[in-house]
């Protein structure tokens, strides 16, 4: 029957195979053919930390970054250990903050823009660290891109466009077509776009297999709903 729960029962079934399999392909059989090796967390992790850039560099004032810097301070001299580094970052962060709030206090705008680079550059190596070690990457890949974002990309936009438009065909044609738009999407608005890499990487070897990934994870997606959701339109 064609009720909401079942539609969302469908999207995180087909999300779920649909993940596994791209993974498989992309870190597991690609790499043992001799091919690249996707990396889907470190794609998410670049594109967190180049969107947390957008949120602000939090220069303050001068008095709230002379608080910051010592704070940092006490931080570094009593941790130890792998935590150490990411303190003396933190450090890094307050003491060009600092230097940014003293330059903007005094008007020195040369120096500010100077200081304003150091910041954002601190800012990213902190923030990549952070979501790199916190588990963030591998959320936005499994669960809001793997689970909800690309299945319902196919269940509420591609789905009904191909039944609109061309019902005749076989649910593998428009299968193909919406793992090539998800490759476009991941490899030149992501990747490069928000995360910064050229685009589609490079056209390396690494483009390909994103390729074959998205299009085996499109195909897996758009096999499962039509297995579930046989003639059934779609809940738009």
């Amino acid at each position: 029957m064609n009720t909401p729960l079942r539609w969302i029962g469908t999207m995180l079934l087909a999300g779920a195979v649909a993940t596994f399999i791209f993974d498989l392909f992309g870190q597991a059989l690609s790499p043992l053919a001799g091919q690249a090796r996707l990396a889907p967390t470190g794609l998410a992790t670049a594109t967190l930390t180049n969107v947390s850039q957008w949120v602000g560099l939090g220069i303050g004032s001068v008095e709230e970054a002379e608080t910051a810097v010592t704070a940092a301070e006490a931080e570094v001299a009593n941790t130890r250990g792998g935590a150490k580094r990411r303190a003396e970052q933190a450090l890094t962060l307050a003491q060009a903050r600092l230097t940014a709030a003293q330059a903007e206090a005094a008007g020195d705008t040369a120096a500010f823009a100077a200081a304003e680079e150091e910041v954002r550059s601190a800012k990213r190596r902190v923030d990549s660290g952070y979501f790199g070690r916190s588990g963030w990457s591998h959320f936005v890949h499994f669960v809001m891109v793997g689970l909800i974002a690309y299945p319902l990309g196919w269940i509420l936009f591609a789905r009904p466009a191909w039944l609109a438009v061309a019902p005749g065909l076989h649910w593998i044609v428009p299968g193909l077509v919406y793992g090539v738009a998800l490759w476009v999407f991941a490899l030149y608005f992501m990747a490069h776009l928000i995360a910064g890499n050229p685009p589609f990487l490079g056209f390396g070897n690494i483009t390909w297999v994103a390729l074959v990934g998205h299009v085996l994870f499109a195909l897996t997606v758009a096999g499962i709903v039509e297995a579930r959701h046989p003639a059934e339109p779609s809940p738009v």
